[in-house]
């Protein structure tokens, strides 16, 4: 390559590459565009697809009733569980009154019953259960101390005739 051409085919070929690389460009673009369109619009089509299968499902569930069986197993649970912990309460309570029954049937001396203290009572001085013993242990000792009186003023009255 010699001459005045020289300058006009390197002017040429590079300004053939720029326009080729341009054209390349554009062509990598609308693929790349296109490629994009084809996934949103099959995204598209598979979202409806899924709210369509969602809300038939929601239909079927109001139709049949059906629940969601673990939620239902799982409040079962807990209400079996407070079921058991009041049982255990209660039982508590009616072995406590049978004991105290027992007591009160076989002592005389009512000074040293036990009253029962529940874990909401701990923090107050006296229950309604431990008043009414003491109450009723004050009602035992003022009889016997009118009994005796009563006996030791019926012997000295005895003893003076």
């Amino acid at each position: 390559m010699s001459g005045g051409n020289k300058q006009r085919l390197i002017d040429y070929i590079n300004t053939s590459s720029v326009i080729l690389e341009r054209g390349e460009l554009q062509r990598k673009n609308k693929f790349a565009v296109s490629t994009i369109k084809y996934i949103d619009s099959s995204l598209v089509v598979q979202v409806a697809a899924l709210k369509k299968s969602e809300q038939d499902l929601e239909d079927f569930r109001d139709k049949s009733q059906i629940l969601d069986a673990t939620v239902q197993n799982t409040d079962y649970n807990q209400k079996l569980t407070e079921f058991e912990i009041q049982k255990r309460g209660i039982q508590n309570k009616l072995n406590y009154y049978d004991n105290l029954n027992q007591y009160l049937q076989n002592r005389t001396d009512y000074t040293v019953i036990q009253a029962p203290i529940s874990s909401r009572y701990r923090r107050r001085k006296h229950s309604c259960c431990s008043r009414s013993i003491n109450i009723f242990i004050r009602r035992t000792q003022k009889k016997r101390v009118c009994d005796e009186s009563r006996r030791s003023s019926f012997s000295t009255n005895r003893s003076r005739y």
